[in-house]
């Protein structure tokens, strides 16, 4: 299998002006346009006073060429030689509409919605190539089934990069990856044009992926940089232009890979201050009682559930009071076959009831089943530096011999933890780390016995500490904190009387059903407006470029306009039916993705909204349940709007109400 190579510089005699343009001018005639770039770089260095002059001449000659819009062409075949023999079978992956003249099989995640990434641009097809309309995170391709993958300008998109890097790997034996680097981003502000979520760039043979914050993405928010390159006017911007093209190494991740390389991800998730005031409560409280172990971060056992330990069939044992982060990202299937212990007076709390038969409470220090009882067991749990050696031999004697075990310890303790189990003979040890906690995962030598039990009749030993009907160890009020209301986050906003979630990050006071159907559909280009602010705004500052918020209580105003972003504009006006308040929006023309209608005034609010709404824009309209709004309702329905009800609990309050979202075809959510 031939390797991606870096295509060498030839070495090129210097010339006088005259002459080095006439051999740059008769390599772009001849074709050979990698050679021609070199010689006109060339001449830049060796006549610094004519550059702008030589960069203008690129420009126009490069505008000649039959397939100027082509990456490959214009500047990845000078960089890197693919070696691509004719039997290869070669994916783009991400094709879009600036396809690898070599592929013979395209795939892109949406064949007919030009949004995705292309800035409106159609999706081009090359003759007699395969297309696919799949997601990079999950395609229908078998493994090892390419000899090349080529990925150009597609994982800066993406929702998740260690999925998506995954599948390249899995699919691909060795492959070509290109990203716009963080500067590129900035300065041509190409992040909101195409919603790039993350920045990519190379250590070595690693990718690095960091998400933007809102801030960032929002770059220096003008096109003038953009439309110089894009559509020069002056013999200066011709050369800008040119000058992108020329040197495309250094505004562009480009990394060439076999057989596998290594990524790490880090996520911009800014935690709510502790000094966050209290909304203002609609309800009593009620002694509600929740004791669960803090476990890391959602993103990190996203990435942990994609280890082959939990491919496997099976039953698995969770064991410790840590694992609830796991559970909700595992399947059903997977979660009802499983057996749990917790310690005693703990309760696990997840978003589904776990199996009552299943679930047993004890001491870690002496889990209850016998030597070799399950084939992959997981420990997860905050125990002392003095239970190390405890814990690591408890996990090790019930695991099978030829097993897999799992273990989640804070990150203080994992030296020790991974010197016990080394100490046993654990092999191919893989390590997982934040900074709370690491994930280490390890085999247990030898072969599973010949007389050893299906794991379906693992069975817990029998004592007076462990019955075995747990629900006789389930303490009625703490019963309550499991499940749904828990896992939305429900308990904690009541406890703390502000809208967050479980772990305490800011939510709209919304119906949770209205979140959860906004979550993925929020973009980070997106410009929000919202009458009302407070935990939501904070929301939505860490999912879009812009947040204009508009308050009419000063003392309020006062004290959220400190916790803000800069990404934030926030303006307090006094309150007037009809005034000045309910017409600050209309300040704005076709600025907005999104207008938040949960203030007061709010018939008023409406009708002034729709003129700084986009073509494609939508209204979240809270409380919708409230006849006191419909004329709200009808007028926006007469404008053509749809409106889409979302009722159910939220944050805080005991009772449901309704938010909907009003939106017309072709919008930004994609309804």
């Amino acid at each position: 299998m031939a390797l991606i190579r870096r295509r060498p510089v030839p070495a090129i005699a210097r010339l006088d002006y005259g002459a080095g343009l006439a051999a740059a001018r008769t390599c772009m005639r001849q074709g050979a346009s990698p050679e021609a770039f070199d010689r006109y770089e060339l001449l830049t260095q060796w006549y610094p006073g004519q550059c702008i002059e030589t960069l203008a001449e690129l420009y126009d000659a490069y505008q000649q060429l039959p397939d100027k819009e082509s990456r490959y062409f214009l500047y990845q075949s000078r960089h890197f030689d693919f070696v691509i023999d004719p039997a290869d079978k070669v994916l783009d992956v991400g094709s879009g509409n600036n396809p690898f003249p070599f592929a013979t099989h395209l795939a892109d995640i949406a064949l007919t919605d030009d949004r995705y990434g292309r800035a409106g641009a159609p999706f081009k097809t090359i003759d007699g190539r395969k297309v696919y309309e799949c997601n990079i995170e999950s395609m229908p391709f078998d493994d090892g089934e390419f000899d090349l993958v080529f990925c150009s300008h597609v994982l800066e998109h993406v929702l998740d990069p260690a999925r998506a890097c995954e599948e390249i790997m899995r699919v691909g034996k060795r492959g070509y990856i290109e990203t716009p680097t963080r500067s590129k981003d900035l300065w041509l502000n190409s992040g909101p044009a195409s919603n790039h979520r993350w920045y990519v760039e190379r250590d070595g043979e690693t990718l690095l992926f960091t998400e933007y914050s809102p801030r960032e993405l929002a770059g220096f928010s003008c096109d003038i940089l953009m439309n110089m390159h894009c559509v020069p006017q002056t013999t200066r911007e011709k050369a800008f232009s040119a000058l992108v093209i020329l040197k495309s190494d250094l505004i562009n991740t480009m990394f060439a890979w076999e057989d596998r390389f290594t990524y790490a991800v880090r996520r911009n998730v800014p935690p709510l201050s502790a000094e966050m005031p209290m909304e203002k409560p609609q309800s009593p409280a009620f002694p509600m009682s929740r004791n669960t172990g803090d476990a890391s971060d959602r993103w990190w056992f996203q990435s942990l559930v994609r280890h082959p330990f939990f491919t496997s069939n099976g039953r698995i044992l969770f064991a410790g009071s840590d694992f609830v982060g796991l559970l909700d990202l595992l399947p059903a299937s997977m979660v009802d076959n499983s057996q749990f212990f917790c310690p005693s007076g703990t309760i696990p709390a997840v978003s589904r009831p776990l199996p009552q038969a299943s679930l047993i409470f004890g001491r870690l220090e002496k889990l209850p089943y016998e030597n070799d009882s399950f084939d992959r067991s997981v420990l997860a749990d905050s125990f002392k530096a003095g239970a190390v050696d405890t814990a690591a031999s408890e996990l090790w004697r019930v695991t099978r011999s030829g097993g897999q075990a799992l273990a989640i310890v804070p990150s203080a303790l994992a030296p020790a933890f991974s010197k016990e189990i080394a100490n046993r003979g654990a092999a191919n040890i893989d390590e997982f780390s934040t900074d709370k906690h690491i994930a280490l995962v390890f085999e247990k030598p030898g072969t599973k016995p010949a007389s050893a039990k299906p794991e379906a009749e693992a069975k817990p030993l029998q004592s007076r500490e462990n019955p075995q009907s747990a629900a006789a160890s389930i303490d009625p009020a703490a019963y309550l904190s499991r499940g749904y209301l828990d896992s939305v986050g429900w308990l904690e906003s009541f406890r703390r009387r502000i809208p967050v979630d479980r772990k305490g990050a800011p939510l709209p006071w919304f119906t949770y059903a209205s979140i959860l159907f906004l979550e993925p559909r929020i973009l980070p280009a997106m410009s929000v407006f919202e009458y009302g602010c407070g935990c939501s705004t904070l929301w939505w500052a860490s999912r879009v470029a812009t947040v204009f918020s508009c308050e009419h209580e000063k003392e309020w105003f006062d004290k959220i306009k400190p916790l803000l972003p800069p990404s934030v504009s926030l303006r307090q006006v006094d309150l007037v039916r009809g005034g000045e308040y309910c017409r600050v929006v209309a300040d704005y023309t076709d600025a907005f993705d999104i207008i938040v209608i949960d203030g007061r005034d709010r018939v008023n609010c409406c009708r002034n909204s729709l003129g700084a709404l986009k073509p494609g824009g939508a209204i979240i309209w809270d409380n919708s349940d409230r006849p006191d709004y419909r004329e709200g309702y009808d007028f926006l329905r007469d404008k053509g709007f749809k409106r889409l009800d979302f009722g159910g609990m939220g944050p805080i309050n005991p009772d449901a109400w309704c938010t909907s979202v009003f939106y017309r075809p072709k919008n930004c959510l994609g309804i």
